[in-house]
């Protein structure tokens, strides 16, 4: 079963979420999208279809990742926080 925070790292809890990529993000996005069409356009059927399950795994791992981080990263700054409040001078 997953927490609550690997559900909001996820996605699953609801909420509006404004992203507005930045130049470097969209730079990097287009690079990546022309060297895959490039690559792709040497490659025979079944060395597209292996290319494709190889992206399709390091996706996987990257969301994985990314959820795994948020959660790090939500508990560390709720421990930053409870430490504040917990050991005032």
């Amino acid at each position: 079963m997953k927490t609550i925070l690997e559900k909001f790292a996820n996605g699953e809890i609801p909420g509006d979420r404004p992203y507005n990529p930045t130049p470097e993000y969209k730079k990097a996005l287009s690079t990546l999208s022309n060297n895959k069409l490039k690559l792709l356009a040497t490659l025979n059927d079944m060395q597209k279809a292996l290319f494709e399950d190889f992206i399709d795994a390091q996706s996987e791992l990257i969301h994985l990742y990314h959820i795994e981080d948020v959660v790090y990263g939500y508990k560390l700054g709720v421990s930053m926080t409870a430490e504040v409040f917990l050991h005032k001078r």
